[in-house]
């Protein structure tokens, strides 16, 4: 959406809509629709370009000229900044200096702030106080000259500190095992991450895969990840391969798909060998629905029609024209993998990894030991303690 911001014979300005040409001896010259009283009557003209200079320098909206008569034009993105509005017209009531002084973002006030370049992002995981649509690269350069430049370094210190604390939590976790023991996911993830090219795209199934991804894929500014990212959207790994493959042919693709996810879509398998696609997909095979299984331990319920029954992917995708290879042991893994992502083709990695691996939240919160406790208890009373035993030996024994 576009606004024009003119002044008409000395009178107060207002936000019009910019529709489409009326003078087609002027293509640059538009008509202007009346859009909205966003602005209080008695606003004066010095007032107004305080507060668009302000919203320029917060990136939520950009200026330029149009001539021949030199309208300063003003490009608002998408409803972000008309859900502002009131908020903007109380301070040009009460407090003219102190919107001046809101440059800074009041970066001394505890409130929510998201910036997102997909307006319909804004809001997804809490109530905001203000929602900006911009690049964070802009506005974070917008954002410097504004920073005082004597600053206490201990908030970034203590950042950095506790990233450390975290990052070596989630490597102890990504070991191998002996034998034929079923392959812990961290450990999957982390030589999926060393093995793969600086510039690969990855994508990631909704559910466990997503938070591996998350934790031990490295990104540099040459990678990509993608997924859905969204509760319960399941099976977008696959299809997002094979639109990223065919939009870059010649670069390594790795969808990093669930069981679960990739039997909903199996069918779109073919359609790799069909287009000569050269994906690389990682199964992650814990015969379970992972997440949803997580999610009702959490809430002290025995998980319930989360099991999968599975056939060998690798079989199934070397019938289909695939590199197949199953692994089963974490010896294994490294080989199957440098096989698969060297294969001029579409290649399958079927990966049997640990069905009670457990996903250790950041925070452990009193609601989830209540809720495990719970389960636990009626998990050993319905006559299934081997389960519970089977979790404390893969999570707590490694």
């Amino acid at each position: 959406t576009r606004f024009v911001v003119a002044g008409e014979g000395g009178q107060r300005r207002r936000l019009t809509e910019l529709g489409e040409s009326a003078d087609s001896e002027s293509p640059d010259t538009r008509r202007r629709v009346v859009f909205s009283e966003l602005i209080t009557r008695t606003t004066d003209v010095p007032t107004l370009d305080a507060v668009l200079s302000i919203l320029v320098d917060a990136r939520l909206i950009t200026t330029d000229i149009v001539p021949p008569n030199g309208t300063r034009v003003v490009e608002v993105c998408h409803e972000a900044l008309i859900r502002e509005w009131p908020t903007l017209r109380d301070w040009l009531s009460k407090d003219r200096e102190g919107l001046i002084r809101h440059r800074q973002l009041t970066a001394d006030v505890n409130e929510w702030l998201n910036l997102d370049r997909d307006p319909g992002a804004l809001g997804r995981r809490v109530p905001l106080d203000l929602g900006v649509v911009g690049d964070v690269a802009e506005v974070a350069r917008g954002l410097i000259p504004l920073i005082a430049g004597e600053r206490d370094g201990r908030f970034l210190d203590k950042a950095r500190s506790h990233y450390r604390d975290a990052r070596k939590g989630l490597d102890d976790l990504a070991t191998p095992r002996d034998g034929d023991k079923p392959l812990h996911p961290q450990f999957v993830a982390r030589t999926i991450d060393r093995l793969a090219n600086e510039d690969t795209v990855f994508t990631a199934d909704v559910g466990t895969p997503a938070v591996w991804a998350a934790r031990y894929l490295t990104m540099n500014g040459r990678r990509r990840i993608i997924g859905s990212f969204n509760h319960g959207s399941m099976a977008n790994a696959l299809p997002q391969a094979l639109g990223v493959q065919g939009a870059y042919p010649g670069r390594q693709v790795v969808s990093m798909s669930g069981d679960g996810g990739l039997t909903m879509l199996m069918g779109d398998m073919l359609t790799a060998v069909q287009m000569k696609l050269p994906v690389k997909i990682v199964v992650f095979n814990n015969s379970t629905l992972g997440f949803v299984a997580l999610e009702q331990k959490a809430a002290g319920y025995v998980d319930d029609n989360v099991s999968l029954q599975n056939p060998d992917f690798g079989a199934i995708a070397r019938e289909m024209g695939y590199f197949g290879v199953r692994v089963t042991r974490s010896d294994a893994l490294e080989g199957a993998l440098r096989e698969a992502f060297a294969h001029d083709g579409p290649a399958l990695v079927d990966v049997v990894t640990e069905t009670q691996e457990l996903i250790m939240p950041p925070k452990i919160q009193a609601e989830q030991i209540k809720g495990f406790s719970l389960y636990a208890a009626r998990a050993v009373l319905s006559g299934r303690g081997d389960e519970v035993l089977e979790l404390a030996r893969a999570n707590l024994f490694r």
